[in-house]
C-alpha cells in the first residue's frame, strides 16, 4: 500500500474492498459464461450424444456460487468486529 491509499478514511478503504470484491466476482461470472459457452459448442459439435460440457458447468457454477455467497453474503468487517465483541461498540459502549 502507498502512502496515497493510506490516507483515505478506513470507511472508504472498506467500501473500496467491497467494491473490488463485487468487481471480482462479477469477472468471474463473465470468464464462467463465455468459457462455458465455448464448451458446451465444443461438445455439441465433437459428441452430440454426450452432453460432456454439463460436468464443468456445474462445477464452475458451485464455485461461483460459493464466491457469490463470500462477496454478497458474509458479514461486513465491522459487524464481524462487533459480535466478536460482544456487541460493545467503540469504548465499550453497546
Amino acid at each position: 500500500m502507498n502512502d496515497m491509499q493510506s490516507s483515505f478514511p478506513p470507511a472508504f478503504e472498506a467500501a473500496r474492498q467491497r467494491v473490488r470484491a463485487k468487481m471480482g466476482w462479477y469477472r468471474h461470472l463473465l470468464y464462467y459464461l463465455v468459457v462455458n459457452l465455448f464448451l458446451s459448442g465444443i461438445s455439441v459439435v465433437s459428441s452430440p450424444d454426450d452432453p460432456w460440457f454439463i460436468w464443468p458447468l456445474l462445477a464452475w457454477g458451485a464455485a461461483l456460487a460459493a464466491h457469490g455467497i463470500a462477496v454478497y453474503l458474509s458479514p461486513s468487517d465491522h459487524v464481524m468486529e462487533d459480535s466478536m465483541a460482544g456487541g460493545y461498540g467503540p469504548g465499550g459502549v453497546r
